[in-house]
């Protein structure tokens, strides 16, 4: 993961000190905002609205490690025809 604003070892001491029900995702070649990415947004979703803790621990978040890496180059001619996807 690559978040200089919350490297993923913050993520980690703030897991240990909620306790053994926390969970940490690391995302990686990401930044700081994976909540854009679908997969991940609806684990968290799924998360939040758990009806319970063993609900909420079950969610499958693996889906992270399998994110490809963002192209740092974008082709210029793709760049000119729209937004980003």
């Amino acid at each position: 993961a690559a978040d200089p604003a919350t490297p993923p070892r913050h993520g980690e001491r703030i897991a240990r000190a909620l306790g053994p029900k926390a969970r940490h995702t690391v995302v990686p070649n990401a930044g700081h905002g994976v909540m854009t990415l679908p997969c991940l947004r609806d684990a968290v979703v799924r998360f939040i609205e758990a009806n319970d803790d063993d609900t909420a621990l079950r969610v499958d978040a693996r889906c992270a490690q399998a994110l490809p890496r963002p192209r740092v180059f974008v082709p210029l001619g793709q760049a000119a025809t729209g937004p980003a996807r």
